[in-house]
């Protein structure tokens, strides 16, 4: 019986957590002589909440190293809609032009601060704002990556930044190797406690909640079925503390079992939608 409720409770987790990622579409476009990579993916999931459930992502390969930055959107972003930012040490915040500091907080290198906000002037600020809303920018090396859960069109959000990369053409002009060499070299730098924080947030995720309760599950759902056995006369089942131990401990060696193969199917190790089908 605890094997089966294992295994439904492992089925069920497998698809609440299972993703998909397909890539929707793939540019490779050339502006002001230089070439650029777009890949356009969506990823979907399960998920409680509704605005969850997808993750977009606009990754840009450009022709010229860029300074580390993370442009941080601040929509709903609190408690488990949180970005990455809080990682950061806030000495690298900057402070954006006009009122964008109220949709964005901006980490980049000290050493750097000009040249970040060159990238992030004023209209290409207004372009994110208006058609790529709720957005993280994350920048390092030739890599751009723009994330959001909000539902956006690809053909329409890789014109809308065609103007990012225009203005990226034009200071790959205008960098020296020497600038370029420097940027690789420079990273913005985490809080001193960021790895108590990542390690926290990794404990309390959602994901690592999920296989908390499911490896206690088949115990819980034991318990008051041992306590009705112990108090049935009828019972033709002996309820010793070295039954109750065992049952226990068969209990959760299942469960790990179901938990171990959702933790592999996670990393890739394993394949648990062919093994189930």
């Amino acid at each position: 019986m605890s094997l089966f409720v294992v295994i439904v409770i492992s089925y069920v987790v497998y698809k609440f957590l299972q993703t998909k990622t397909v890539v929707v579409l793939h540019e490779s476009p050339v502006i002001d002589g230089r070439q650029f990579n777009v890949i356009f993916t969506k990823t979907t999931r399960r998920h409680i909440s509704k605005k969850r459930r997808q993750r977009i992502q606009i990754i840009i390969t450009t022709p010229v190293n860029l300074p580390n930055f993370f442009l941080d959107s601040l929509y709903e972003d609190k408690f488990l809609y949180a970005s990455e930012f809080s990682y950061y040490n806030q000495n690298q915040r900057l402070q954006l032009e006009g009122d964008f500091n109220t949709y964005f907080q901006l980490y980049a290198p000290k050493k750097f601060e000009t040249e970040v906000l060159q990238v992030l002037s004023p209209d290409i600020m207004q372009i994110l704002i208006q058609y790529i809303p709720r957005t993280d920018m994350y920048v390092i090396g030739r890599t751009i990556r723009l994330s959001t859960h909000v539902d956006i069109d690809p053909a329409t959000s890789i014109r809308d930044i065609t103007p990012l990369m225009q203005k990226i053409a034009r200071f790959s002009k205008v960098w020296s190797v020497d600038d370029e060499i420097a940027f690789t070299k420079n990273f913005l730098t985490d809080q001193p406690n960021s790895e108590a924080i990542k390690f926290g947030s990794r404990l309390f995720s959602s994901q690592t909640v999920a296989y908390w309760v499911m490896f206690f599950a088949p115990a819980i759902m034991w318990t008051p079925l041992l306590f009705v056995i112990a108090n049935d006369n009828s019972a033709q089942v002996n309820v010793t503390p070295k039954f109750i131990i065992v049952s226990y401990v068969f209990s959760f060696a299942i469960s790990g079992i179901g938990v171990g193969l959702l933790y592999l199917n996670d990393k890739g190790i394993i394949d648990l939608e062919k093994i189930v089908k």
